[in-house]
């Protein structure tokens, strides 16, 4: 149903991704058909909206034509939101800061039919092919392979991870370790690195092998990203669209400039 995410769930597979900043699907195709498993469309730190959902079906429609899953990060824990990504045909939503059980549940609760949620129903939306879909087959599907993603990213989130993670419908964490560091009271980017928050990311991983769930990581570079896939970590989410744009106008004009 999702693309090239579910067949690396399926086969046991290192998937990979990126985060999406800027506002044009020509962008997304260009990363899918360069052989990206996965993109994030970044409506928190990007210049999507989710409540724009003309321009997101946009972005989706990119990423499907190229073979990706496409993912919405929202900006915040809202029912109208979580509704509106769904019905624009996303793989799977990130919600930030995602702290206790209850905001686990409340995500899980607004990305399911009844009776497993509250998810307002339509018969007529682009995520069942407007109406050429079964309703009672599209209702089933999205029950069950929707993916509810919280962004672990707060000290309360890491003190209560096993039983987010334990939740029925909760699909598998996304690992946030500039904020995390942050909630600890450290502010350099490189806090990342230290004891405290390598231990953090170690409970997360020791939750998801427990309740046998996949575990989404973030890949600072391209070194990094490759040691992540020599650690069989299920999905890496690597750097932003502009960063890697960046790097390459900034390696290209060194290489001319300075011959």
């Amino acid at each position: 149903m999702f693309g090239r995410l579910q067949n690396a769930i399926k086969k046991g597979k290192t998937a990979l991704g990126t985060f999406v900043f800027s506002s044009d699907p020509a962008v997304v195709e260009v990363i899918g058909f360069s052989g990206f498993d996965f993109v994030i469309i970044d409506t928190e730190h990007g210049q999507s909206s989710p409540f724009d959902t003309n321009h997101l079906g946009n972005m989706i429609r990119a990423a499907e034509v190229s073979g990706m899953s496409p993912i919405v990060r929202v900006t915040e824990k809202n029912r109208a939101m979580i509704l509106k990504v769904m019905d624009a045909g996303a793989a799977g939503v990130i919600v930030p800061h995602i702290k206790t059980v209850d905001d686990a549940n409340d995500i899980v609760t607004y990305s399911r039919f009844r009776p497993e949620g509250l998810r307002g129903s339509c018969p007529y939306m682009k995520a069942k092919k407007w109406f050429m879909e079964g309703w009672e087959e599209y209702r089933e599907k999205s029950n069950k392979d929707f993916y509810v993603i919280p962004l672990i990213e707060d000290k309360e989130a890491i003190d209560n991870i096993e039983e987010i993670i334990a939740i029925e419908g909760i699909s598998f964490p996304h690992y946030g370790p500039f904020d995390l560091a942050q909630s600890y009271g450290m502010h350099s980017p490189e806090a990342v690195y230290t004891e405290k928050i390598v231990k953090a990311r170690e409970k997360i991983i020791k939750a998801c092998k427990k309740h046998n769930k996949p575990f989404m990581d973030i890949a600072f570079n391209a070194e990094h990203a490759k040691q992540l896939f020599k650690e069989n970590v299920d999905f890496v989410s690597y750097g932003t669209d502009l960063m890697v744009l960046g790097d390459w106008c900034k390696n290209l004009v060194q290489s001319v400039k300075n011959q």
